[in-house]
């Protein structure tokens, strides 16, 4: 080998060593930079969650302070209205829901609960150790009897909506339900408290002719 070749090898190999070096040595960087990200990750989400919080709790505020000027003008004017057309809070509650009804194209009725009907009501919920029921909780029916919630096993809402046909408004009842959970299964006492019942108006039947007839005259 001449001295040319040998000082070109001596060049290769001092090359290839500084490489494997510096392959060494960012490989040594990543695992101490992983390292230190894994230590620091509790933190991190530490940090995150608190930043979270604080947005949403000001986003909470901000909300609050942009609705409370509405709030303010909305009680005004229902006070406005009871002093001017005698109505009570009863009435105008009554008047929004009349709205909310004939927007979805119900009308409120006085006789017991069918399949398909919209009930308004208040529900308590207690398993059977318990004394005393759950705090209530405001619950739409909007189809009894065709509107299982995601939230609830179908089964255990649909036997549930079959306890109240023809429950009436102002009425309250009591439903048992075996609920399985695992390998274990509870009794849940629902206990429903019906305020309206509101029926689609394609299922309110039409005034007999005859009924009909004697109106159209008396306009007349």
């Amino acid at each position: 080998m001449s001295r040319f070749q040998r000082r070109a090898q001596a060049a290769i190999e001092r090359r290839n060593g500084g490489a494997e070096v510096a392959h060494q040595s960012k490989s040594f960087e990543q695992l101490v930079g992983q390292a230190n990200r894994e230590a620091l990750k509790p933190y991190i989400d530490e940090v995150m969650q608190d930043a979270s919080q604080q947005i949403l709790q000001r986003l909470a505020q901000a909300q609050m302070q942009m609705a409370a000027p509405i709030q303010v003008r909305l009680t005004v004017l229902e006070k406005i209205v009871m002093e001017k057309l005698g109505e009570t809070k009863e009435s105008l509650a009554e008047r929004v829901l009349q709205v909310e009804d004939e927007a979805t194209g119900h009308v409120k009725v006085e006789d017991g609960a069918q399949v398909g009907d919209q009930l308004r009501t208040i529900g308590w919920v207690k398993v059977e150790e318990q004394e005393n029921y759950n705090a209530p909780m405001e619950l739409t029916i909007h189809s009894l009897g065709k509107s299982p919630r995601p939230e609830v096993p179908f089964q255990t809402y649909k036997e549930l909506e079959e306890g109240l046909v023809g429950i009436k408004a102002g009425e309250t009842r009591e439903i048992v339900v075996n609920l399985s959970t695992g390998d274990t299964t509870k009794a849940y006492t629902f206990k429903i408290a019906v305020s309206r019942v509101s029926r689609p108006v394609a299922q309110t039947p039409s005034p007999a002719p005859e009924v009909a007839n004697v109106a159209s005259a008396n306009a007349e």
